[in-house]
């Protein structure tokens, strides 16, 4: 045998050993390594169980789900009482990825209330991971509440949308006992054309509506058909209801869509069927469940109230509700020629006779300039949507509330602080003076209204 040959297989005796042996080395260390790392995570999830439940004394085994963001959830005791649910989930938003929280869950005079956070992993890039703890966890913890819950725009508006995310989706679990809505099919039942939808938006302040969904006929979200609403409410006899409702139409008169049963004891199929076959208020009267008919009928009348009023209505009157509540009609949209951000008005009247009116609903999008939202991010543009309303005269215009449409500010999530708010408080056009973290997005926004200005004073 040549001697190259000998030293190649020599080498290849070595190397195989050394494999053999870093193989049992390795095995052993995981042999070793492995309890005590399962012990330090179970130790550390009974630590943040504490936090989340101070009364606890113990938990059950863990629960699996198969949410959008839950995974799992133990139940929590103290002693033999059940004292509420901890939930696990994992979130990714804008610029967050993977942030882990457990969120507890319970019930006090037969109404969820929302228990305290905590993060297992936070996703947020740097500088945001401790933001969103200061201005957002802890202000939350401090009152576990659909307000604070809802307080995104916190500084890391996308961490923070995704710990609230987890939590909504926690929230209605835990109500419907823990199974997993299929919100998609439920969706597709009450639309025929249905191609996409916004992820449930909170609704505050109503008796039966608790969230809404705004439907889509396109994947790309740009033409809106209607909203479906989350009804919950009880009959007189003692049953817990939870509808999915569709309202679609004008506000003037709003149409009433199909309906879902997601929970009830009572068997609603029969009814809510013949319902579907053509829907109307006057439908729930003849409800062989009577007293399931006078709910229905009532939380169907609700929803359409506050699309109506704006809440949950996308369309273009919708959002023209936002600048002008009193708002009972509007003209077909006026396009504009020759503009670089505004391409269309409204006309809207406070009367549906058209006689009154309040004033011009512009609409405008753009691009900012280029700029680098962080160190290393690289340089980002922003573009923004928006409708801003103009009253009074071409000589005298009064500039009204605006409202955006869409704004990937930087981190995808719109512009931090509280502009929008500060803006409505008081118009003006001297819109960078605002306080806003968003100088760019700013600017452009002046640039929109200023064009929106102009045009009106122009006539048109």
């Amino acid at each position: 045998m040549k001697e190259l040959t000998k030293k190649i297989l020599r080498s290849a005796g070595i190397l195989a050993a050394i494999g053999a042996v870093g193989g049992l080395v390795i095995t052993g260390v995981n042999a070793v390594t492995s309890p005590i790392i399962t012990k330090n995570n179970e130790e550390k999830a009974a630590a943040t169980y504490k936090v989340i439940f101070p009364t606890l004394t113990k938990v059950g085994d863990s629960v699996a789900v198969s949410g959008k963001y839950v995974s799992s959830y133990v139940i929590a005791y103290n002693g033999d009482t059940e004292i509420g649910r901890i939930y696990t989930g994992t979130a990714s938003y804008g610029q967050t990825v993977n942030m882990k929280i457990m969120v507890g869950m319970s019930t006090a005079n037969g109404k969820t209330v929302l228990g305290k956070v905590s993060i297992l992993n936070n996703g947020a890039t740097g500088g945001f991971d401790t933001t969103v703890v200061a201005n957002y966890v802890k202000p939350y913890n401090a009152d576990p509440s659909d307000t604070t819950l809802a307080n995104v725009k916190c500084g890391a508006t996308a961490a923070a949308t995704s710990i609230k995310m987890i939590v909504s989706e926690a929230k209605d679990l835990y109500e419907s006992g823990g199974t997993v809505e299929d919100i998609d099919g439920e969706i597709k039942t009450l639309f025929d054309s249905a191609s996409a939808h916004t992820d449930g938006i909170d609704i505050t302040g109503k008796t039966y509506a608790t969230k809404y969904y705004a439907v889509y006929s396109d994947t790309e979200k740009t033409t809106y058909i209607g909203t479906a609403y989350r009804l919950s409410g009880t009959t007189s006899d003692g049953n817990v209801i939870t509808l999915l409702g569709a309202i679609s139409g004008g506000i003037a008169s709003p149409t009433y869509g199909k309906i879902v049963s997601v929970k009830s004891v009572a068997d609603l199929t029969s009814d809510v069927t013949a319902y579907n076959a053509a829907p109307s208020a006057s439908q729930f009267d003849s409800w062989t469940n009577a007293t399931a008919g006078v709910l229905a009928k009532a939380m169907m009348a609700e929803a359409s109230s506050a699309y109506a009023s704006g809440i949950g209505n996308l369309s273009a009157e919708g959002y023209m509700l936002q600048i002008y509540p009193t708002m009972k009609a509007a003209d077909d949209a006026v396009a504009l020629t020759g503009t670089s951000y505004v391409i269309k008005y409204y006309a809207a009247y406070s009367d549906s006779a058209k006689a009154t009116l309040l004033g011009h609903v512009y609409y405008g999008s753009g691009t900012s300039e280029g700029f680098e939202p962080y160190e290393g991010s690289g340089t980002h543009n922003s573009h923004i949507t928006l409708m801003v309303g103009i009253g009074g005269t071409t000589t005298t215009p009064v500039l009204g509330k605006l409202v955006i449409l869409s704004d990937d500010s930087y981190d995808g999530a719109g512009m931090s602080g509280d502009y929008v708010t500060n803006y409505n408080n008081a118009p003006t056009e001297d819109v960078p003076s605002l306080s806003t973290g968003s100088t760019y997005s700013a600017k452009l926004i002046k640039a929109i209204i200023g064009e929106a200005l102009t045009s009106f004073k122009g006539g048109k």
